[in-house]
């Protein structure tokens, strides 16, 4: 029989005794999951997400809270003229997912007008004409404009050492903090567990199962302590995130 992580609330941030989402303190006896996903950045968050809809997910982090790393120092940038035409068509695709929110994922916009100037320099005429040709899908499209427009978009630019510029008006900042946010959220909306100060120790198979033992440090007041736990997934799949640029399956 599958069984249920208990989910406690504490406030486990020593620096300023508060976080402002749940921890989870894991049982010590074996528990039964669908999936686990190591790693809480965003690409293990999206993973969580996603997979909470089809059976019951835990998601472990090592660090203090999820995003330490590269998730959260990123700037990320939503632009439908950048890269090559599966790029484009792939980002187009994803619009509507950060334009258009499931009540409850986010309290703000996550995507904000921000604009790219792109400059050519003496030489690039040929690849300043293709990105141009391939702006102009986008809507509203990419547009050439005058030198002496520049200095009204970023001051700094020498113009002397270019001869020609272009603007990409639909290119917008995305609010990865949110993002990443709501897909937290959303992992234990579905009932799904996320716990942070955990650390994976070994995986292993035992039965035809996937089972990871992890071991969870709790903080309070100054003082730290560790509790050993196994999970093992209930089926045969166990999604297992290594690192921010990929996703590994053990069936």
């Amino acid at each position: 029989m599958a069984t249920r992580l208990s989910r406690v609330a504490t406030n486990a941030c020593p620096a300023s005794g508060h976080c402002p989402w749940p921890y989870t303190q894991l049982p010590s006896h074996p528990v039964t999951i669908d999936y686990m996903i190591i790693g809480g950045g965003i690409a293990g968050a999206t993973a969580g997400y996603h997979l909470a809809r089809y059976g019951r997910v835990l998601l472990v982090e090592m660090e203090q809270v999820p995003g330490h790393h590269s998730t959260g120092r990123s700037a990320a940038l939503f632009s439908e003229y950048h890269g090559g035409p599966a790029v484009r068509a792939l980002t187009r695709a994803s619009r509507g997912l950060l334009a258009d929110l499931p009540p409850g994922f986010a309290t703000q916009p996550l995507l904000t007008p921000r604009g790219v100037l792109t400059l050519c320099p003496p030489g690039d005429d040929d690849v300043f004409d293709a990105h141009l040709r391939d702006g102009a899908e986008v809507d509203p499209p990419a547009r050439e404009i005058d030198l002496a427009e520049i200095p009204g978009i970023c001051p700094i630019v020498r113009r002397d050492r270019l001869r020609r510029a272009m603007v990409k008006p639909a290119a917008r900042d995305i609010d990865v903090d949110a993002l990443h946010q709501g897909y937290l959220r959303g992992i234990r909306a579905a009932g799904g567990t996320v716990s942070r100060l955990t650390r994976v120790r070994s995986l292993r198979r035992e039965r035809g199962r996937p089972t990871v033992a992890h071991q969870a440090a709790t903080t309070r007041a100054g003082s730290r302590s560790s509790a050993s736990a196994e999970s093992t997934t209930g089926g045969r799949r166990a999604a297992v995130r290594t690192s921010s640029n990929s996703s590994h399956w053990c069936s």
